[in-house]
This record gives C-alpha cells, sequence and structure tokens, in this order.
C-alpha cells in the first residue's frame, strides 16, 4: 500500500472514532455554535449529534438565561410617537445573560413580523423553540440555529350565524411519549342563546399543530373544559402538560373558578387542577404560573399586593384531586406585587420583571429576601452581531417588552 492511501485510511479511521469521554462529556457541553460547524465535518459527526439523546443531554447542561423581545410602535402618519397608532414591529429576540450588565445580543431577528396591539400574545419557550403567537398567525422560532416555521392559519368561527368568536390562548410544549413538540391553540365561541335574548353560552376548542408531522390544525378528540381561559395568557409548559389561567370575570354558573385547565400532550386529554388554598382565595387575575425545577409554581399576591405567595405542586403526576400544594415562599416586595411577573426561578432566586421595564432579583435563601435590580432594561442596548452594531430604543416608542427563560438547543423544526 501506498504511503498517501495508508495515510487516507489511517485518517478516515480516526475520523470514525470519536472516543467515549469527547462524546459523553466535552460535545454535549459545547455551545450550539460550534456543534453547527462540527456537524459539516463528516456523517459520522452529523448522527452522533443529531441524535435525539445527545440533543437532550445537551439540553441539560446549558445555562439557562433571559431571552428579550422589544416590541416598537412605528411612527403614523408622522404623528408624534407617543401618541402613535402605527403597527408594532417585534425589533428581535435578543439574549441578556447579565455577562455585560447593559448590553442584549440579537439572536433572531423578527422585524418582518408585524401584527396589530390587540392581536399580541405572550411567547413562550420549551427546549429552545420560542413561540410567536397572534390570534390569526404563529411562529415557532430556534434563535441558536436561526431556523423558523410559520403555522397554518388558526381556525375560527368568526362570521358564522349567530356566534361570535372567544378568546384565543395558546402553548408549546413536548410530547414525552412520541418526542414531537406541539403547539396547542384554544379558543372558542360565544352561541347566542336564541331562548334567552341577549344571552350567550360558551363552547370551547383545542387545536393543536404536532411540529414536522401535521400539515393543518387538527381538533383534539376530547372536548376541552367549557371555561374561558385568559386571553393571550400564553399557558406554562410543566411535567408534560399545558396549563392555563381560568378568566374569573366571565364565570357565570359558578361564583369561584375552578382551577386551572391541564392538557396532556401525549394522551391529548384534558383536566382540571384545583387552586392552591390562598388566603382568602386565589386572584387569577394577577396570579402567573411557572416551571420550577419540574414542579408547577403559582405565584399570587396577598389582598394588598404588598406580600406574594409562591405555591408549589410535585404530585400532579400521581393523579391526585386536589394536588397537593405547599406554601414554599412569603415574599415581601419594594412595590406592590401586582405590577409584578415572575420571568424565571431557580433553587435560590427568583427574577421578576417590574413595570415592563425592570428586573429585579429576589434572593430566596436570605430571612429578609434581600432584592437586587439585576438591570433597567429601558437603558438595554442591543448588538447585532453580524453588522457589530448597537440599537438603543427610546422608552417612548417601546410599546411591549417580553423577557421569558431561555436555554439554547439543537432542536430541529
Amino acid at each position: 500500500m501506498h504511503d498517501d492511501e495508508t495515510a487516507t485510511t489511517k485518517t478516515k479511521a480516526n475520523i470514525l472514532y470519536l472516543p467515549d469521554e469527547l462524546v459523553s462529556e466535552i460535545l454535549p457541553r459545547l455551545p450550539v455554535e460550534s456543534l453547527l460547524r462540527f456537524r459539516s465535518v463528516c456523517k459520522v459527526w452529523r448522527g452522533i449529534i443529531d441524535k435525539n439523546s445527545f440533543l437532550r443531554q445537551h439540553l441539560r447542561l446549558q445555562t439557562s438565561s433571559l431571552l428579550v423581545a422589544p416590541w416598537i410602535r412605528e411612527n403614523d402618519n408622522d404623528r408624534p410617537l407617543a401618541s402613535s397608532t402605527g403597527e408594532l414591529t417585534a425589533a428581535g429576540l435578543y439574549l441578556w445573560d447579565g455577562k455585560q450588565q447593559s448590553v442584549g445580543t440579537l439572536l433572531h431577528a423578527v422585524s418582518d413580523y408585524r401584527f396589530k396591539k390587540a392581536a399580541l400574545h405572550r411567547m413562550a419557550h420549551c427546549d429552545g423553540l420560542v413561540l410567536l403567537p397572534t390570534d390569526n398567525t404563529v411562529h415557532v422560532v430556534n434563535p441558536a440555529t436561526r431556523r423558523s416555521i410559520t403555522l397554518p392559519p388558526t381556525p375560527n368561527a368568526v362570521g358564522l350565524v349567530n356566534r361570535f368568536q372567544g378568546p384565543h390562548a395558546f402553548g408549546l410544549g413536548h410530547d414525552p411519549r412520541s418526542n414531537a413538540y406541539k403547539v396547542a391553540h384554544f379558543y372558542g365561541y360565544l352561541d347566542m342563546d336564541m331562548r334567552t335574548p341577549g344571552s350567550y353560552y360558551y363552547t370551547a376548542k383545542m387545536g393543536v399543530f404536532t411540529i414536522g408531522t401535521d400539515s393543518c390544525w387538527r381538533d383534539t378528540a376530547a372536548a376541552p373544559p367549557h371555561h374561558h381561559v385568559i386571553p393571550q395568557r400564553t399557558a406554562t409548559f410543566s411535567k408534560g402538560s399545558l396549563f392555563w389561567t381560568v378568566e374569573e370575570g366571565v364565570l357565570h354558573d359558578t361564583p369561584v373558578a375552578p382551577g386551572f385547565v391541564r392538557y396532556r400532550l401525549e394522551d391529548e386529554s384534558f383536566s382540571i387542577v384545583s387552586a392552591p388554598p390562598c388566603t382568602p382565595r386565589l386572584n387569577y387575575e394577577a396570579s402567573s404560573l411557572t416551571d420550577l425545577h419540574g414542579e408547577l409554581c403559582v405565584c399570587v399576591p396577598r389582598s394588598g399586593f404588598d406580600v406574594l405567595e409562591m405555591w408549589m405542586s410535585g404530585d400532579l403526576d400521581y393523579g391526585s384531586d386536589p394536588p397537593h400544594w405547599d406554601l414554599c415562599r412569603v415574599i415581601n416586595g419594594p412595590f406592590p406585587f401586582g405590577s409584578y411577573m415572575p420571568v424565571i426561578a431557580t433553587a435560590d432566586a427568583v427574577v421578576f420583571q417590574f413595570a415592563k421595564y425592570y428586573l429585579y432579583k429576589s434572593d430566596l435563601q436570605s430571612p429578609k429576601f434581600n432584592w437586587n435590580k439585576l438591570i433597567e432594561m429601558k437603558r438595554l442596548r442591543y448588538h447585532h452581531l453580524d453588522t457589530d452594531t448597537f440599537v438603543k430604543y427610546a422608552r417612548k416608542i417601546i410599546a411591549d417588552l417580553y423577557v421569558i427563560p431561555y436555554v439554547p438547543s439543537l432542536v430541529p423544526i
């Protein structure tokens, strides 16, 4: 065998053989950008990185940060920006990890997504995928890989005789049985009660779209509970299920809301999760849901909004009814909690968004619950890596500023 042929054979053998330590310990800790380059080395590397077991391990080892999405109100007919009624533009999805205090880094440009103010919904995140929904258009984005899809138009009941569109709410989650990601669309319509003039009854509907499988929205086989959920409040994903908050203000038959609507993604079934035993009772509108280390967490201000209660339930998978809720923290805030929204929680701290423009961190290990201001987001500058330029938006043109937890991943869409 010639020397050049021997060298080629040895090179191929080295490529095919990857040390176990490299595959199990080193590669899963690398950033997405590096792994995307390594996928282009050869089929063997691409096959390793694309394996579902590798994707899940990589997700577990990544550090969580925050994703910031400023929505900018455009000038309309040269009127002052503060009074403009022009369209809103999503300026982009920016990563803020605290390493550069006043700088966010552009991950995904979404300046072509324009929506009316009334149609905006909160974003959602699951395993590196970000849901950007409106009433009629839904985008799913992987900011790390810069991949995105636009789902087909959502089903609706507008235009039917004696029927009016009900509230909309969306959710994004991972189905552990099929290893698929599903987008759920909770909607409904009001039918006029012909027997009682001026009165209506509500019919709830649920549309589902499985990413990578479905070509259109489909209705679930099980009928959802006949409860309004708070419109534009995107579901919380926890323990393989999506959770929506019931809109208490439109209840007619029952004086107290029954709890939260749960939608299990693996069998697409519904149930009602009873609310924690707050005193005097849960304020649904002021409450917020989050997933804390695999447990469902409900944050709710007490009467007067000067104290926040954090309730957690870890037995939702065991079918207990009602579930067991533990009051894990009682936090005194520097401002009324009606203006706070928990964004991300760890074992020792909770990060809250206050009055749209501020992030505060509460140290849960301290008996005094010390508060530290992380950042004043109206001062945040946004860095575009491709052009190496910085943008700073004036406070008066920022109509909304959404902040969600985010973990970069290679999950395909």
